[in-house]
């Protein structure tokens, strides 16, 4: 059951700001998170008559990872002419951090468990406002894993993976149960095998144990190579032994990605840092599809990441999120699967900003309950430095 505790002003004015991203109310849902921002973070001493508190060494991690990005944009635009789209990725990526920077000074742990549940509701009635005409036993019967269909499939499996996440951590595995129910309704494939993954690997995950630099390193080695392969692998010698090992062209076996990212290559048009990509993508499928085709995005993050900033780029963006999530094994193992995911899909643009507030509340839990938890151990002459790293 749903855990009813009194709401503060703060809780009240944010979810109306998560009712807005849940139900998509446009560019409205981005005015109204930087305005209760501002207002929270300029009069927070007014309104909850306490000071803020430092903020999370997580936070400022991924804020400074996210800045550095906009230095190498701006320093891209000094060489190369100003060009305003980077303004637009700055409201995507800054917009989700800053709201929970904000929300997180003000809000104890207790706080956030709260608001979570509250979302978790809110985010079960978006799924059935999305598909309660469609929701049937034969329906449900024609989700295929093989052929990739399900009539409820959509972003919302990402939404409720991470809810599965935060309540496997806390120790609620009925709330924990429905939620991979729903992201297998939700149906993004790698998606619902990860969330049946972390079920089953649950109490591995729970262990609030730190992970090893050598993990995280490993990792951002990992992350880091990808997109660079991928983008020294894509010429005419690989996609003809491709063809010939598989018999399949590497076009149809990566869904039109490949090509993307050698267009996009090939153009000359992305020296512009941060946004580079998308809006000479949105210009180049136009011209060859028309103004109507929908999907303009390079569906590879990672990729579209080392082109628009980098070698550098990609290392310091992909260390900041290991880094940052590396104190709790359940956060990190959320995050390698979103870099994962990012490398055949779109997870860091508008769409999406939602999605990120809900993974930097997740990692407001996890980093609360390990501050409180070395706090007691302080208190009771515990050393936390037991731990045993992964």
């Amino acid at each position: 059951m749903l855990q009813i505790r009194k709401l503060r002003q703060v809780d009240y004015f944010f979810l109306l700001v998560m009712i807005a991203y849940a139900f998509d109310f446009g560019n409205l849902k981005y005015a109204m998170a930087w305005c209760f921002s501002a207002v929270y973070f300029l009069g927070s001493g007014l309104y909850e008559k306490r000071r803020l508190k430092g903020i999370g060494k997580e936070y400022l991690l991924i804020f400074g990872g996210i800045t550095f990005l906009f230095v190498i944009t701006a320093i891209l635009q000094m060489i190369n002419g100003f060009n305003s789209y980077a303004i637009n990725e700055a409201v995507y990526y800054y917009t989700p951090l800053i709201f929970i920077i904000v929300y997180s000074q003000i809000s104890d742990e207790q706080d956030v468990e709260t608001i979570l549940n509250y979302l978790f509701v809110l985010y079960i009635i978006a799924f059935f406002k999305n598909f309660a005409g469609q929701l049937t036993l034969a329906n449900i019967k024609s989700i295929s894993f093989a052929n990739s269909y399900s009539p409820f499939e959509s972003e919302l499996a990402f939404v409720f993976l991470i809810f599965e996440c935060f309540y496997l951590y806390m120790g609620k595995r009925k709330k924990a149960i429905i939620s991979l129910v729903l992201c297998i309704l939700s149906f993004k494939r790698i998606c619902m095998l990860v969330a049946i993954s972390f079920f089953v690997l649950s109490k591995w995950l729970i262990q609030k144990k730190p992970v090893s630099k050598k993990m995280v390193f490993a990792t951002v080695i990992i992350f880091v190579l990808l997109p660079t392969l991928t983008c020294v692998m894509l010429n005419d010698a690989f996609e003809a032994w491709f063809y010939q090992t598989f018999h399949i062209t590497l076009y149809e076996a990566t869904l039109s990605r490949s090509s993307r990212i050698e267009a996009v290559m090939n153009s000359g048009q992305i020296k512009y840092g941060l946004g580079s990509v998308t809006t000479y993508l949105t210009r180049y499928l136009n011209t060859m599809h028309g103004s109507n085709f929908a999907s303009r995005s390079m569906h590879n993050d990672l990729v579209q990441m080392y082109l628009e900033c980098g070698i550098l780029g990609s290392i310091v963006f992909t260390y900041v999120y290991m880094k940052a999530t590396s104190v709790n094994r359940m956060s990190f193992a959320l995050i390698c699967y979103v870099f994962f995911e990012c490398y055949f899909n779109h997870l860091f643009g508008a769409g999406c900003t939602h999605i990120w507030v809900l993974i930097y509340l997740m990692m407001s839990i996890t980093g609360m309950t390990t501050r409180n938890g070395e706090n007691d151990g302080e208190e009771n002459g515990t050393n936390y430095s037991f731990y045993t790293d992964i």
